[in-house]
């Protein structure tokens, strides 16, 4: 089946998934570049989400005690 959306009904169907993501909300993507600045996560709707390393860290830390 062959869906012949616009560009402009596109955008607005990536937007409409792209809202119902809230706040505190686990999704899943995939990893797809690591610098020594930030990691690249590609999400399902179609957008790229940036989690800076700091972050990381500070979550590593966080969650594991070193003993």
């Amino acid at each position: 089946m062959t869906n012949n959306l616009t560009m402009q009904e596109l955008l607005e169907q990536q937007e409409q998934e792209f809202n119902q993501v809230k706040a505190g909300q686990t999704i899943t993507g995939k990893i797809s570049k690591i610098t020594n600045d930030e990691v690249v996560v590609e999400l399902n709707y179609g957008f790229d989400g940036v989690i800076k390393n700091e972050e990381l860290k500070y979550f590593h830390l966080q969650t594991y005690s070193y003993t």
